[in-house]
């Protein structure tokens, strides 16, 4: 699988406010497609929320999931990688919702084995299921406490200003020892999530070059939010797209003239470093 590749983010860079992909944009990964080139995806979405973006872009190549957390074969249907939380982790995630998240009026989502469960199916969580096209399953906390031990991510929703106090609070690098226990990011403003430790988009990519023995430097990716920041910063030609994170933009070796709702991504694929 020697040549040049394009690794894209989703939500806010492939997809328009609309969360969709544009008939100009589909053609153009098509014809990069058909000239050698290899296109895929690292989202921080669950198989089922991102799998009808890889076969409405006929992605032959492992996909990037969970921010990280797992690498996807669509050919063989497996998961080539796969990171869960810790027990530790993840029980302190579930015992500071209940002590502090909850009363900030916060959402929680745990996703364990493709199925997402939550206390409560909120307005909140409704959006949240319209949004990525995903059911969730309604439980109890008592019976989400029992799923610690093969649980990818926890998601907290809600206010962005609640979020923050709650991460600052609960997830901070002060709460943690020396060796990391989780790793927090926030891929939107109304997003929380609590990953494996050491997992990111970044890792995900350096396993994604291991499995396949590439070259990093035929590897382009591009992003948008916080949640990039690992891989924009591995990858030699990181690029943020002009609607992104303001640290994003820092943090990337150039910027798109165009944003996610102007086909921000053409301009990727028209560049010298990308062009087959």
């Amino acid at each position: 699988m020697q040549g040049k590749w394009v690794i894209s983010d989703l939500d806010g860079t492939l997809l328009d406010s609309r969360q969709q992909i544009t008939q100009a944009v589909k053609q153009r990964i098509r014809l990069f497609q058909q000239d050698g080139g290899f296109f895929t995806l690292a989202t921080g979405r669950s198989l089922n929320s991102a799998l009808p973006f890889i076969e409405e872009l006929n992605i032959k190549v492992p996909v990037i999931l969970y921010n990280g957390a797992k690498l996807y074969d669509p050919i063989q249907k497996v998961f080539l990688k796969e990171h869960a939380l810790p027990v530790s982790s993840f029980r302190h995630a579930l015992y500071n919702y209940e002590l502090t998240g909850e009363g900030l009026g916060l959402n929680v989502l745990v996703f364990c084995q493709e199925q997402i469960y939550c206390p409560s199916i909120t307005n909140t969580v409704e959006r949240y299921m319209q949004k990525d096209k995903v059911n969730i399953i309604e439980t109890s906390m008592s019976d989400l406490y029992d799923l610690f031990q093969s649980s990818t991510k926890i998601m907290f929703l809600g206010d962005p200003d609640a979020l923050k106090s709650f991460q600052e609070k609960c997830f901070s690098r002060t709460e943690q020892p020396v060796a990391p226990l989780w790793h927090a990011v926030q891929s939107e403003p109304e997003l929380l999530e609590i990953l494996p430790p050491n997992v990111n988009k970044g890792s995900a990519c350096l396993e994604l070059i291991e499995v396949l023995g590439l070259d990093m430097a035929d590897l382009t990716a591009v992003g948008d939010n916080l949640n990039d920041i690992e891989m924009i910063a591995l990858i030699p030609n990181g690029v943020a797209v002009q609607n992104a994170h303001p640290i994003l933009k820092e943090t990337a070796d150039w910027v798109t003239s165009r944003s996610n709702d102007e086909d921000a991504i053409i301009e990727v694929f028209d560049q010298k470093a990308v062009a087959i």
